[in-house]
């Protein structure tokens, strides 16, 4: 599936990423996610923005996709990786997610098995083409992993959900 991170997602355009000024840390690159209310694993791929701004993610609805215009998980900013919430087989990885509430740990694992553990301050769906992008993508000087996935009903005419699950967290510690 190719989705825009604005167009698709959200449907207006992302300009924002983290800015290298404001990291404190070097974060990692993430290759699992692991949500232990769920006893969830899921493989994250990254994923970049494409020259026609469109983000492709995993074409698999059992993995997530970073969003490598956006901070590594751990870095000062907001971290992203969208995965998908059903597809044509069923619900897919981030079915769950709808679930979580504040206080919910989810850990993010780098290939050389470093961890970091994020605890959930909030969830928060958007209708696609009315969310705060700036607060998604943006500057942060925290460091933060926000977790999207569709949300609502299944436009069949669009073939995308009419909203956004937007799951946020903070870095504990």
């Amino acid at each position: 599936m190719v989705m825009s991170a604005g167009v698709l997602l959200f449907g207006s355009n992302v300009h924002a990423s983290a800015s290298a000024e404001g990291l404190t840390a070097q974060g990692v690159t993430p290759v699992l996610i692991h949500i232990p209310k769920f006893n969830l694993s899921v493989t994250v791929e990254s994923c970049s923005l494409k020259k026609d701004g469109s983000l492709e993610l995993p074409e698999s609805g059992d993995v997530a996709g970073w969003f490598t215009n956006s901070s590594k998980p751990g870095a000062s900013g907001n971290a992203v990786i969208a995965g998908h919430v059903d597809d044509f087989t069923g619900p897919a990885a981030f079915f769950p997610l709808k679930n979580l509430v504040a206080g919910d740990e989810i850990i993010v694992e780098s290939a050389d098995s470093q961890t970091l553990v994020f605890q959930v301050t909030d969830l928060k769906a958007y209708p696609r083409e009315n969310a705060p992008i700036q607060q998604i993508f943006g500057y942060s000087s925290k460091p933060r992993l926000n977790l999207i996935t569709c949300h609502g009903l299944f436009n069949r005419d669009l073939k995308t959900h009419e909203e956004r699950l937007v799951i946020f967290t903070d870095l504990k510690g």
